[in-house]
């Protein structure tokens, strides 16, 4: 049973990462101009939509370190995981504007890859502790 948490949750956390010869695809500054087209536009969706999926995996991340309670699993999770206090989910709205403002505070990272900007921009806004994954229910 542990080895297929285990299996999927390497397959979530490594699946959205390129190889270097997949290496294409939006960079920072790009997605940052779509994010920053007026809302509800072709590229004001493709930004919003890229960012919720991202954040989403990362809270699935999350919220498969908590279900395992394996330290393990959170020394190998913890870096592509998003977690909030509570049942309190940001908004995709709140994940957007966080990406934004991260990437307008990171010129030097606008090369980088999307996927890369955004699980920065989610993990230094809402980072794992091994507190937020205790169950708080107890």
């Amino acid at each position: 049973m542990r080895s297929t948490i285990y299996g999927i949750a390497i397959a979530l956390a490594t699946a959205a990462l390129p190889t270097a010869a997949q290496a294409t695809g939006p960079n920072v500054k790009e997605t940052l101009a779509q994010c920053s087209a007026k809302r509800g536009s072709p590229d004001w969706l493709s930004c919003a939509a890229y960012v919720a999926g991202v954040s989403d995996a990362m809270m699935t991340n999350a919220a498969t370190i908590k279900t395992s309670g394996d330290p393990k699993l959170f020394d190998a999770l913890a870096p592509f995981s998003m977690c909030v206090a509570g049942d309190i989910v940001p908004t995709y709205g709140d994940r957007l504007e966080v990406f934004k403002h991260w990437a307008e505070t990171h010129p030097e990272l606008w090369g980088e890859p999307t996927y890369s900007g955004v699980m920065s921009a989610m993990r230094e806004t809402w980072h794992c502790t091994p507190a937020l994954l205790q169950d708080q229910s107890n």
